[in-house]
């Protein structure tokens, strides 16, 4: 879906469409991928933005072409979803995940027997304050919002959440640091603090390794418990 996102913004459009397409087929919650690039163009693009605007047409057939085969396809079978309202809680567990720790390592080792870290009402008042807030952001931030909270729709419906779910999310959450780090860097290069510059260039060092090693750490246990269940499934068999 990047790819795309790149090939439509360099009209590309036939080669966009072909890597959307490429996407659907991989991970089905690109099918809202067409949003992300209608909200682009509204937000930022000026110059014939119309035009642009139906050049988006084709991202939203194929996404409508590809609902109705999912449809089809899953007629009579188990679904993984459940649309209830632990998805808007789950948002936000998501959300606070995205920039600390971990909300199932949370509930697993310092809450255990909790299924959620809030009760409803909670998340209900953070969407009215996050709307409040959202339309005072430069449009840059709004859209690494919109980025982060469309992206992650398609996943807060299940339960059981896996850190594959929040690759494509996440990279609204690095428009808006990048931004943000830039705007930064460019203030305090104006003022001639270079100290501050390096200190800011180590915090985001160290952010990014804590990045990666957390996700290696859980890339490594979901092979940990899938040895298991493998060799539980052999010892059935036997």
């Amino acid at each position: 879906c990047l790819g795309a996102f790149l090939l439509f913004l360099r009209h590309q459009k036939i080669s966009a469409i072909i890597s959307f397409t490429l996407g659907l087929f991989a991970k089905e919650n690109a099918i809202i991928f067409p949003f992300m690039i209608t909200f682009y163009v509204l937000f930022f693009i000026k110059s014939g933005r119309k035009i642009w605007v139906k050049r988006t047409i084709p991202f939203w057939i194929a996404s409508v072409l590809f609902a109705g085969l999912e449809i089809y396809v899953r007629v009579g079978k188990p679904y993984y979803l459940s649309i209830n309202w632990n998805g808007v809680i789950r948002f936000w567990e998501l959300m606070l995940s995205y920039v600390g720790p971990d909300v199932v390592y949370i509930k697993q080792v310092w809450l255990p027997g909790r299924p959620f870290l809030f009760p409803v009402w909670i998340p209900v008042v953070l969407f009215i304050i996050f709307g409040l807030i959202f339309w005072k952001l430069p449009k840059i931030y709004r859209f690494g919002l919109l980025w982060i909270s469309i992206m992650m729709l398609p996943t807060v419906f299940v339960s059981h959440q896996t850190s594959r779910y929040h690759y494509v999310p996440l990279v609204g959450l690095g428009i808006i640091v990048g931004h943000g780090l830039n705007e930064l860097l460019t203030y305090f290069w104006k003022k001639g603090l270079q100290k501050a510059i390096l200190g800011i260039f180590i915090a985001y060092i160290l952010i990014l390794w804590y990045y990666v090693v957390g996700i290696n750490l859980e890339e490594q246990d979901y092979a940990f418990y899938g040895e298991i269940h493998r060799q539980a499934a052999e010892s059935f068999k036997q």
